[in-house]
């Protein structure tokens, strides 16, 4: 198991009642994830600390498996949002002893 430090960025895909309705919406569902390895920084409101295992044989194959696990967490949290409202999701990640900072933004899950 790795320490991480994870923050986040969720934007309204268009300045609109309904798109901003929808961010706040997956800013609610993040928030409340309640993952056992994962504590919300409740003093840094986009911010989770925690544990994370990663697997692969390189390098570059434990950032992307890293960079899927996070994923698949917080693209939960998209569900649900019509495709014309849903928000960016905006991640940076910091996972020790996989160098620089691993960036990238979740697709909602199919």
């Amino acid at each position: 198991m790795r320490n991480f430090l994870l923050t986040y960025s969720v934007r309204g895909a268009r300045n609109s009642i309904e798109c901003e309705r929808a961010a706040r919406h997956v800013r609610d569902k993040i928030a409340s994830i309640d993952n056992l390895y994962w504590s919300k920084k409740l003093e840094v409101e986009t911010t989770f600390s925690g544990f994370i295992g990663v697997l692969g044989s390189s390098h570059q194959s434990r950032r992307q498996h890293a960079k899927r696990h996070f994923s698949q967490v917080l693209a939960d949290c998209l569900n649900g949002i019509p495709h014309a409202h849903l928000p960016e999701l905006h991640v940076v990640a910091l996972v020790d002893g996989l160098g620089d900072p691993i960036e990238f933004d979740v697709e909602q899950s199919r």
